[in-house]
């Protein structure tokens, strides 16, 4: 399942993600663009919501990623976007496994 959405300064929007909830939305503050997350647990799981608050500027993204661990787990990420003065997000989910290799070296 995959879901994507536009937004606009003030409007927020309201998204699955993974047994949760995701709502969206950003505010403009002397040319900053703060983008408010809070994912709030499903109707049958428990917990307080949590809040993820990050500053975008032109071109950058931020992604959160809920899932489990081992082999073969499924992985479904939001990733929220700043496009000029639009914000938007996408929904998405892929198969991982523990024992996929990273490649690259980090100390570079």
């Amino acid at each position: 399942m995959a879901e994507a959405g536009t937004l606009t300064a003030g409007q927020a929007e309201t998204t699955a993600l993974a047994n949760r909830h995701a709502n969206i939305y950003y505010t403009v503050v002397e040319g900053t663009y703060q983008v408010v997350i809070t994912v709030s647990p499903g109707p049958d799981e428990g917990g307080p919501p949590m809040r993820i608050v990050s500053d975008l500027t032109e071109g950058e993204s931020q992604g959160i990623s809920i899932g489990g661990f081992g082999n073969d787990t499924l992985l479904t990420t939001l990733t929220v976007k700043r496009t000029r003065n639009q914000v938007s997000f996408n929904v998405g989910t892929r198969n991982v496994s523990s024992r996929q290799k990273v490649t690259g070296n980090p100390a570079n």
